[in-house]
């Protein structure tokens, strides 16, 4: 079982409500809205695996993303998939640092190798969309 953590934008409420009161949409469309337009994929956790980071077009690494948050953070919440809000800190142990010294990592299973790639930190990050 895993565990995905996302930026996701205070008030994006807002979008979403103007969009429901001066648009014609469908549900699918108001949910691809919400999920590409206020909220970023940090990473996903996964039980024995050390995380996997998501590359945006905002971040590409630890510093970026890490700059990126303390730039934006009065406009930025930080949930998991279950809806828990997280602060910095606690992305840094719930995440960042989980099983952070395993050694078998994603780079050990040659068949998902494509669009991986690890940081100068030594995170592990994928350029392609993912959700195991």
């Amino acid at each position: 079982m895993g565990t995905n953590f996302y930026f996701k934008k205070k008030n994006s409420s807002k979008v979403i409500n103007f969009i429901k009161e001066n648009c014609f949409y469908n549900e699918d469309y108001l949910y691809t809205i919400e999920e590409n337009l206020c909220s970023l994929h940090i990473g996903k956790r996964s039980s024995g695996w050390k995380p996997c980071f998501q590359k945006t077009l905002y971040y590409s690494n630890m510093k970026e993303m890490e700059k990126f948050y303390f730039e934006n953070k009065e406009d930025l919440i930080i949930l998991d998939e279950y809806g828990e809000e997280y602060s910095w800190i606690q992305l840094q142990s719930e995440l960042m640092n989980f099983n952070k010294d395993k050694s078998d990592d994603i780079f050990n299973r040659l068949d998902i190798l494509s669009g991986y790639y690890k940081d100068d930190d030594g995170y592990d990050w994928c350029e392609n969309d993912f959700s195991w």
